[in-house]
């Protein structure tokens, strides 16, 4: 059984279209080293960052990002104070999740999940 993970692909105009992470254009061959750093800040500022190809070649990347609601902070803090750890599921990966649990006061790491099995 192969794990759910987010790739969109489409041909246009007989061009070959993959938008998705590190792990998808490495199983296509394609070469990420020169978007690394546009990565790691998107990472960092708690978005997801998706590559996008054309016919095997990078071409860009984009980035895309939920907010943080204004009363989780509030809501995580209370759940502290009352005993109760909380802890955070995501499909993100480990420096994105460590943006998002930085903006909300999460204490502990995350706990990776795909995105299909993270509901409840």
């Amino acid at each position: 059984m192969k794990l759910y993970q987010a790739r969109y692909n489409a041909t246009i105009d007989g061009k070959e279209l993959f938008v998705g992470n590190r792990k998808l254009m490495s199983e296509k061959g394609i070469q990420t080293n020169e978007a690394e750093t546009n990565l790691a800040q998107f990472e960092k500022e708690g978005k997801t960052a998706m590559l996008i190809s054309v016919d095997n070649e990078l071409r860009g990347v984009v980035a895309v990002a939920d907010t943080v609601k204004d009363t989780a902070q509030q809501a995580i803090q209370k759940l502290h104070e009352l005993g109760i750890e909380v802890a955070m599921l995501t499909g993100d990966n480990k420096r994105t999740a460590q943006a998002i649990a930085k903006q909300s006061w999460y204490r502990h790491d995350y706990c990776r999940g795909f995105t299909r099995r993270k509901s409840f």
